[in-house]
């Protein structure tokens, strides 16, 4: 799969998952600095997204701006900006998941598909994910343990 192939990819995830994004993302105003900084986006961009008054336009400009861009590595880094901010780490497993069933479902030979180090790229983000979420439920289940046993018993 050539690399211009999953930018399409990536470009359709986004689109399939347009109103998911609007509905599901708030106010996207804490991922602009990260953008920013991985030059997706820049200061203009910023503007344009909080010159908008309610979240749900925030959220459509902001996923506009992300479709639009050229390379795809906004994709990439919007859903490593979800999973670093971890208030949001669902929709980028619904991401990962829409581009992992987008690439399963493109007809390719196999050949190209074991060779391709998007595909590659991919199962090292899903192992990335998988572990990040075990290590979050392991802690959650830590803190519960202790919000438990600070419980009154009747």
């Amino acid at each position: 799969m050539s690399v211009t192939d999953m930018e399409e990819l990536k470009r359709r995830v986004l689109k399939n998952q347009y109103n998911y994004l609007v509905q599901n993302l708030g106010d996207p105003s804490r991922y602009i600095p990260y953008m920013i900084a991985e030059d997706i986006l820049d200061s203009s961009d910023k503007e344009v997204v909080r010159s908008k008054v309610t979240s749900k336009e925030k959220a459509e400009v902001f996923v506009d701006l992300l479709r639009s861009r050229e390379n795809m590595c906004a994709f990439d880094e919007f859903v490593q900006a979800l999973l670093e901010e971890r208030v949001q780490s669902h929709i980028a497993r619904r991401l990962q998941e829409s581009l992992k069933l987008e690439v399963e479902h493109t007809q390719l030979p196999p050949t190209s598909i074991t060779k391709s180090t998007d595909v590659q790229q991919l199962a090292k983000f899903n192992t990335m994910i998988t572990a990040s979420l075990t290590f979050r439920q392991g802690n959650m289940r830590r803190r519960a343990d202790i919000i438990c046993d600070k419980l009154p018993y009747f």
